[in-house]
C-alpha cells in the first residue's frame, strides 16, 4: 500500500480507564489462583502415584507413628500436640500423660533405630540428656514466686507431676499449665527437631519431598495455570491479544503503530510479567509490582512496566476495534486521515 494511501486512513483509540484495568486485572489473577490450585492439585495427584514417591512417603509415614511423637487421624497424620487439640475429650491432665508417653517412646525408638544403624549414634543419650536438661530447668512463675515444673525428691529421683509444688499451687490449672507451656513446648521446640536431625533416612525423605514440591509440583502448576489464564485467550481473541478480564472490559494492546499487538511482542510481554513481576515479586516483596502499578498510575503514557519495555499500550475497545496491518484498515474502507496517537490528550479517567 502507498503512503499517500495511509495517509488518507485515520485511526483513534482512547486509553483504557485505569479503574477498568485494575478489574480486569483483578479478574484474570483470581481465574489464575483457581487455575494454580486445580492445576497443582492434579499434578500432585500424578506425583503422589509415582513408585519411588508413594514408598517414600509410606517409611515417612511409618517412622512418624512409631516416633510416638504422631498420631495417625482418619485423613492424615498429625504431630501429637496437634492430634490433642484437635479432640475435646482429651482432659489437660490426659494430653499431658499422653504427651509423656510419646517423648518415653520417642526417647526408646531412638535406641532401636541406633542398634539397626538407622539413627545416628548416641542419638538416644542426646535426646535423653536434653529432655532430663529440659525437666529440671524449666520454670513458671506464679504469684512473683518461681515455680520448676519438675524437681528432684531427696534420692535424686525427679518426682511426678502431680507430686510437684507448683501442680499444688496451680491447683485444677495445673494440667492445662504443664500441657501447653512445659510439653508443647518441649515436643514443638525439642523433640520435632530430633527426628529432623538424628534420623538421616527421616531427612533425606522430607528433602526428596521439598525437591519434589518446589521444583516440579509447584513451576509446573504455575506454567499451566499461566499458559491456561494469559496466554491462551489470546489466540481466540486475537485483535488486541485479550485475556478473559481483558475481554470483559473490552481493554485491548495496540503497539506504536496503532495496530494490534502481534504475537511475538505479546509473547515478550507475558515472559516479562509472568517471570519478571510475578516470579521476582514474591522474592522482593511485591517490588516489581509496585513499580508497574506506579507506572501505570502515573506516567505520562500509563504504561505499565511491560508495555513501557515494549512500547505497548492498553487501548478501550469498546466502541472500536484494532486491526493486524495497515492494508486490512484500507481494504475495510476506513476514511481518514492516520496519524501517531497523543495519549496525553486522549487518556480520560
Amino acid at each position: 500500500m502507498s503512503e499517500e494511501i495511509l495517509k488518507e486512513k485515520k485511526v483513534e483509540y482512547q486509553m483504557a480507564r485505569f479503574h477498568r484495568r485494575i478489574f480486569a486485572n483483578l479478574i484474570d489473577f483470581l481465574l489464575f489462583v483457581l487455575a494454580f490450585l486445580g492445576t497443582f492439585l492434579l499434578v500432585r495427584l500424578v506425583v503422589i502415584n509415582v513408585p519411588g514417591y508413594s514408598e517414600k512417603e509410606n517409611r515417612l509415614v511409618e517412622i512418624r507413628l512409631d516416633s510416638g511423637l504422631y498420631r495417625e487421624t482418619e485423613s492424615t497424620v498429625l504431630d501429637l500436640v496437634s492430634y490433642l487439640n484437635s479432640y475435646s475429650e482429651y482432659t489437660p491432665y490426659v494430653k499431658c500423660v499422653e504427651t509423656q508417653s510419646g517423648i518415653n517412646t520417642f526417647i526408646s525408638y531412638l535406641g532401636e533405630l541406633e542398634e539397626q544403624g538407622i539413627a545416628i549414634s548416641g542419638a538416644q543419650e542426646t535426646v535423653s540428656e536434653d529432655y532430663y536438661s529440659y525437666c529440671l530447668d524449666s520454670t513458671y512463675e506464679l504469684n512473683g514466686v518461681t515455680y520448676h515444673y519438675f524437681e528432684l525428691d531427696e534420692q535424686g529421683d525427679m518426682i511426678t507431676m502431680t507430686q510437684n509444688s507448683l501442680y499444688v499451687a496451680l491447683g485444677n490449672s495445673a494440667a492445662s499449665t504443664y500441657f501447653s507451656s512445659f510439653y508443647t513446648t518441649y515436643v514443638d521446640e525439642h523433640a520435632l527437631g530430633y527426628i529432623v536431625t538424628l534420623i538421616p533416612e527421616y531427612l533425606d525423605i522430607i528433602r526428596f519431598e521439598s525437591i519434589m514440591l518446589f521444583a516440579i509440583e509447584v513451576p509446573i502448576a504455575y506454567l499451566l495455570s499461566g499458559f491456561l489464564v494469559y496466554l491462551l485467550p489470546t489466540f481466540f481473541f486475537r485483535r488486541g491479544r485479550m485475556t478473559i478480564g481483558k475481554w470483559c472490559y473490552r481493554i485491548g494492546l495496540a503497539d506504536s503503530r496503532l495496530l494490534s499487538c502481534t504475537g511475538p511482542r505479546y509473547l515478550a510481554r507475558w515472559s516479562i510479567f509472568f517471570f519478571g513481576e510475578m516470579v521476582l515479586g514474591l522474592f522482593t516483596f511485591g517490588i516489581p509490582f509496585i513499580i508497574s502499578f506506579s507506572l501505570m498510575a502515573f506516567s505520562k503514557k500509563r504504561q505499565g512496566l511491560p508495555d513501557y519495555m515494549l512500547g505497548l499500550y492498553e487501548v478501550d475497545l469498546t466502541y472500536n476495534q484494532l486491526y493486524h496491518s495497515y492494508e486490512e484498515i484500507s481494504l475495510l474502507g476506513i476514511a481518514g486521515e492516520k496519524k501517531p496517537i497523543d495519549f496525553k490528550n486522549v487518556y480520560k479517567d
